[in-house]
């Protein structure tokens, strides 16, 4: 990575886009659009970040879809089957596999190239379905270490967020808030708060060589239930204005440039001219 590449600090992006669907009308849809499902997931880099998954007992079933020629998180839409489809399939009296969870992962990875057909594929369920939940993260430089010597300073520092201390985590370099809450922010659509060492996670996890310059590079990701909205009708600025105002509390006082990437690739999910043109993100 060069130095250019360091741009990305203090902006917002969409990171991950989940629908929830009936498999019946899923996998018809898919046979229709010429999408095929793999039953296992042969590369290794994901199977192996989904197997963590299925192992720590989030998700009970998983497949995917490949859409993209690149071998990222972002080449692949993944199928689960996981608590919340369950619990939503047996409060509308199916079976408990009645509904599944579509998962577009890795869609703001700066040291990673996200290639057009991701957003071809990801753009026709936007078509086609409502989403349910949405991340939206930040990227930003913090040399505050993420670590359990450092989780009362963390909690403190989000203390208007957490409602039961039991909604809280601090595992390695991640500190998660689940089911937060505040007064002034609108947090009743938010469903996690999670701030994590990125720069960590690229070199550990992902073996990515990255330069020194991004050693305190810090993520914030913010979990928001759409409640099954289309991507047309859903008021984007409205959790922007929130979401930066959590991320002040890791990055300080700074002005966010949140012009580029959330806007640039709500429009080319949206905007079939603009993706015509666009290669790559």
């Amino acid at each position: 990575m060069n130095s250019n590449n360091i741009i990305f600090i203090n902006t917002l992006g969409i990171d991950t886009i989940r629908f929830i669907i009936s498999c019946d009308t899923l996998y018809k849809w898919l046979d229709k659009n010429g999408l095929k499902v793999e039953d296992k997931i042969s590369n290794t880099v994901i199977n192996s970040f989904y197997q963590k998954e299925l192992k720590s007992k989030m998700d009970f079933q998983i497949k995917a879809i490949k859409i993209s020629s690149v071998n990222n998180l972002s080449g692949y839409a993944i199928i689960k089957l996981n608590d919340t489809t369950i619990n939503l399939s047996k409060s509308n009296k199916k079976r408990k596999s009645w509904f599944a969870e579509v998962v577009f992962a890795g869609l703001r990875q700066p040291t990673k190239t996200i290639k057009k057909d991701t957003y071809d594929i990801l753009a026709m369920f936007i078509n086609r379905f409502k989403i349910s939940t949405m991340d939206i993260c930040v990227d930003g430089l913090n040399k505050k270490e993420i670590s359990k010597s450092n989780k009362f300073f963390y909690q403190n520092l989000f203390k208007e967020y957490i409602n039961n201390k039991k909604n809280i985590n601090l595992y390695k370099s991640s500190f998660y808030i689940n089911n937060p809450i505040a007064n002034e922010d609108d947090t009743d659509i938010f469903v996690k708060i999670l701030y994590y060492d990125k720069y960590q996670k690229e070199i550990n996890q992902n073996n990515k060589k990255l330069s020194k310059k991004l050693i305190d590079w810090k993520r914030l990701e913010v979990t928001i239930n759409i409640s099954r909205y289309k991507l047309k009708d859903i008021n984007i600025a409205d959790y922007i204005y929130d979401i930066s105002n959590i991320a002040k509390k890791c990055f300080g006082d700074i002005k966010f440039c949140t012009q580029y990437i959330y806007q640039k690739q709500i429009e080319i999910l949206l905007n079939g001219y603009k993706r015509r043109y666009f290669d790559s993100l």
